[in-house]
């Protein structure tokens, strides 16, 4: 039942990809990519654990592609990617084609509004995951953490899927109306760790925009969503979420505040209330917040946010804290602190110098269980002519499970080109 409830999934999912191809038929402009990046890296205890496995080498030979098609209205993206992965030492025998991801987002725009769909199929083999750089928004590149990332340990493979649909109205009106419907979920086949179980969440919502004047608006937003998995032991569950929100523009950013309700099934009503600020920097932007929730069975907590961007004459600087309350792989409510920090320095027009770190730290709130990350990279970056690009670096993680610690080194070489055209 299980199986054919997958199969149902992925042949949704193809029909969504498929028919986004067709409503790219009539585009006036095309752009086909393709990437190819050669990866050498030597790591110890590749898949972080404890005790360790030992050091490995590993090739990585990773093929990408993408196709965007834009009308005056409306603008289509297909894309994805694969890699050969060949592994000699601690890991050896689990090389081989992995990887493969299709990703695909269609945009149409009216005077009035806009219609929006969007879907993705992703797998990972676990033991070649990393926890920051896996994870990254490709287009803001701000930290995503996934809900399972506590329990991304071992090996085994792991699918992830979704897709989402949005209409929104009433652009020009003093009161306009989205509609948004989705699915997510994820499949692990061979898992070494049994507390990754497949889930699946469906949701729904409804939201309400009202322009009180040329600066200021609020939104009513009303949500529905559906968890479940495969756990005998944990029945479906239902979701309910109700937020009204205002914003006021300034000269120099935007003030926020946030009213929200939340309920999962038999559980107490969480509620919240959030205040934020952004600013309009001359060299980049600095937005901030601070919230409090209370109600459920996690009681009063406080959460907050930080970011902040540099633009420096020769790179960037970037930071990002957020702590308060999430939801884990298995529905459970736990209490997060994240942070990342980056910086880019340009040592020659076609050279570069990079650093970056990350924490993310979780607790369940039900049994008091923790889990920490912590990665610290270093990076190189040379443009040898204009599709070809070289890098290397190093990079350190740590994971701390209850007190349960493992660490992993890596250096790693890699040459990447692309290739363009347009018709």
């Amino acid at each position: 039942m299980r199986q054919r409830q997958g199969n149902r999934r992925g042949l949704a999912i193809g029909v969504v990809l498929i028919g986004g191809i067709a409503l790219s038929a009539q585009a006036l402009g095309q752009d086909l990519r393709f990437g190819f990046d050669q990866r050498f890296e030597a790591s110890d205890n590749q898949a972080l654990r404890a005790p360790s496995q030992g050091s490995s080498l590993t090739s990585t030979s990773r093929l990408s592609f993408g196709y965007t098609s834009e009308t005056p209205a409306a603008t289509f993206q297909f894309g994805g990617s694969g890699v050969l992965r060949g592994v000699s030492g601690a890991v050896k025998g689990q090389g081989g084609f992995q990887d493969p991801s299709l990703r695909m987002s269609y945009t149409r725009t009216a005077a009035s509004g806009e219609f929006g769909l969007s879907a993705r199929l992703t797998s990972n083999e676990i033991a070649f995951l990393r926890p920051f750089e896996d994870f990254l928004d490709p287009e803001t590149g701000e930290f995503v953490p996934p809900e399972d990332l506590e329990d991304l340990t071992g090996s085994g493979r792991r699918t992830s899927y979704g897709a989402d649909a949005r209409l929104r109205l009433g652009d020009q009106a003093r009161v306009g109306t989205t509609l948004r419907a989705g699915i997510r979920g994820t499949r692990y086949q061979g898992v070494t760790n049994p507390a990754l179980v497949d889930s699946r969440r469906v949701s729904a919502g409804l939201g309400l925009r009202f322009s009180l004047s040329n600066v200021t608006e609020a939104v009513l937003d009303m949500g529905w969503s559906r968890f479940s998995n495969q756990s005998a032991l944990q029945p479906d569950r239902d979701t309910l979420s109700l937020s009204l929100g205002l914003s006021h523009d300034r000269p120099d950013g935007r003030l926020t505040a946030r009213l929200s309700a939340e309920k999962r099934d038999a559980s107490r009503t969480r509620y919240g209330i959030s205040l934020g600020r952004s600013h309009d920097l001359l060299r980049g932007g600095l937005s901030y917040g601070l919230g409090v929730t209370w109600g459920d069975a996690a009681g009063r907590r406080l959460n907050g946010n930080i970011a902040w961007t540099h633009e420096l004459p020769d790179g960037q600087i970037r930071l990002a804290v957020n702590h308060g309350l999430a939801t884990g792989s298995n529905d459970s409510t736990r209490q997060v602190t994240s942070a990342t920090f980056g910086w880019q320095h340009r040592v020659t027009e076609l050279s570069a110098l990079s650093l970056d770190m990350g924490l993310h730290d979780s607790r369940n709130l039900t049994t008091g269980t923790s889990v920490r990350n912590v990665s610290l990279g270093l990076g190189y970056s040379h443009q040898i002519t204009e599709d070809w690009a070289l890098n290397t670096g190093y990079r350190h993680r740590q994971r701390d499970s209850s007190g349960t610690q493992a660490r992993s080194n890596t250096v790693f070489l890699s040459v990447r080109r692309d290739f363009a055209t347009r018709f």
